[in-house]
């Protein structure tokens, strides 16, 4: 995704610190306040409270996840043992207090991570080495986990639903698909080029249109149409080749779901809910769009993807591939955001697609939409509308995330020849660009499966050596 994380993750046991600080930070991990961990500093403190843990290791409060706070220092959630979940980071840092959300996660390869409560703000160079010490320094009482019935599992405080709020189809917001706004395309009107958009919501300082650019390349030739989909103000000059729009609603329905469905995530994943409504951004003349990440690398043809749209049952408006990791279980089938196939002339006719966007966003879905945002969103849709979904195979979308290890076969294997390379984890950020830049070639790939120096966690870096070579050998040209 293209929106920077609102929180700053920090590896440990690589700082340096001192005796005595060492033994203040054990201190104030052991010192407790009822379920919390709250320091008795003078000038500063913090409690945590798990509030959704999403990791399949468990989170238990003082052995693998706390708070600590030290003079001149914000204060931080610490998880280890891969222990992953949403946060409440609450307190005061020198005086003013404090009530956070923080996402905070300890991916495989690392035995903990520090994140702070306070974001990266407040955050200067000498802080981040400091609290990475001071993190790496904590060392969390033991005790017994809390548990329930026979099961043994730890308990876990279960965040409450989603209030509800009224429906932005009724007769007030008027229907979200106004009369007339799909613009009556009809098939014979296709203009037969394959649309490809970027999307990026960020700020112009830290838009990243250079990945953008490094992207169309592998995908501008005879027959595509390449998009920028940006937050204003928009740049002032762009490739002839690209055409830019404005990531704005300008029907007031759009709108009313857009902000309803905002308030069920947090982080990044408020600024991937505009993907979506993308049939209320794209003008009509575009009546299907595929949409990229920025850090994927087409491997087979373009059009073979585009040909997936032959496909679409005759309800289907989204074609996406499941997500390939643990990160979903229960009432959601994972998907993954970072390849989305939008039939955006059905999205602007279907009852059903509106209605079910609805379902979510007034909160009778009951779901919270959390740091992912959209794909979050379509994995709970694809459970309960599962008509709108077409179910594009494993080869379209082959992602190199390394949140929950990249040796699991059942989630990495794919059979079908390797279609797209997606880079989504940001320690393997660099491998997208550098098979960007030599346009997939295997050549490359095989090279960075024999030097992967530019990931610079190295416990990373061999995973993915082992995992190109069993599960991605395909993704190259």
């Amino acid at each position: 995704m293209l929106a920077a994380l609102a929180i700053i993750l920090l590896p440990l046991a690589r700082s340096p610190f001192k005796r005595a600080g060492h033994q203040r930070l054990k201190r104030l991990g052991q010192q407790r306040d009822g379920a919390t961990n709250m320091s008795r500093l003078p000038g500063s403190g913090c409690a945590v409270t798990l509030v959704q843990q999403v990791s399949r290791a468990a989170c238990v409060e003082g052995r693998t996840y706390g708070c600590t706070a030290s003079p001149g220092q914000p204060p931080m959630v610490w998880v280890s043992n891969s222990c992953r979940g949403t946060f409440q980071c609450t307190g005061r840092w020198y005086g003013p207090s404090y009530n956070r959300s923080v996402d905070c996660f300890s991916p495989p390869g690392h035995t903990a991570y520090a994140c702070a409560c306070l974001g990266g703000g407040l955050w200067l160079p000498e802080e981040r080495a400091a609290a990475s010490a001071a993190a790496a320094s904590l060392q969390p009482p033991t005790r017994q986990a809390v548990t329930s019935g026979t099961n043994k599992q730890p308990r876990t405080r279960p965040r409450p639903p989603p209030s509800i709020v009224p429906s932005c189809l009724n007769t007030t917001n008027a229907s979200v698909q106004q009369p007339g706004e799909a613009g009556g395309v009809s098939s014979s009107e296709d203009d037969g080029l394959i649309h490809v958009a970027f999307y990026d919501t960020r700020a112009p300082q830290r838009r990243n249109w250079m990945g953008v650019l490094r992207a169309a390349a592998m995908l501008d030739g005879p027959g595509v149409r390449l998009h920028a989909l940006l937050a204003s103000p928009l740049p002032p000059s762009v490739p002839a080749h690209i055409r830019v729009a404005a990531l704005e609603l300008r029907s007031p329905g759009a709108r009313c779901l857009h902000a309803n469905l905002v308030r069920l995530s947090h982080g990044p994943g408020r600024t991937y809910l505009l993907k979506p409504l993308l049939h209320f951004v794209l003008p009509p003349s575009v009546r299907r769009v595929l949409v990229l990440d920025t850090d994927v690398v087409m491997i087979r043809p373009l059009a073979e993807l585009w040909g997936q749209f032959a496909r679409f049952g005759p309800e289907a408006v989204l074609g996406l591939v499941a997500e390939q990791s643990s990160l979903y279980s229960g009432n959601a089938i994972g998907k993954n955001g970072g390849v989305q196939l939008l039939h955006l002339e059905r999205m602007r006719r279907s009852p059903a697609y509106a209605a079910a966007l609805d379902h979510y966003a007034t909160g009778r879905g009951g779901a919270w939409l959390g740091y992912l945002g959209d794909q979050t969103l379509y994995s709970f849709m694809a459970y309960s509308h599962g008509a709108l979904f077409h179910s594009l195979g494993c080869e379209w979308n082959r992602q190199l995330s390394v949140h929950f290890g990249l040796e699991a076969q059942r989630q990495h294997a794919c059979a079908a020849p390797c279609g797209l390379l997606h880079a989504n984890s940001p320690d393997l950020k660099c491998i997208g660009t550098a098979m960007q830049l030599a346009n997939g070639s295997c050549v490359e790939w095989r090279r960075l499966q024999r030097n992967s120096s530019c990931v610079r966690n190295r416990g990373v870096g061999a995973k993915f050596r082992t995992a190109a070579a069993t599960y991605f050998a395909s993704c190259c040209l």
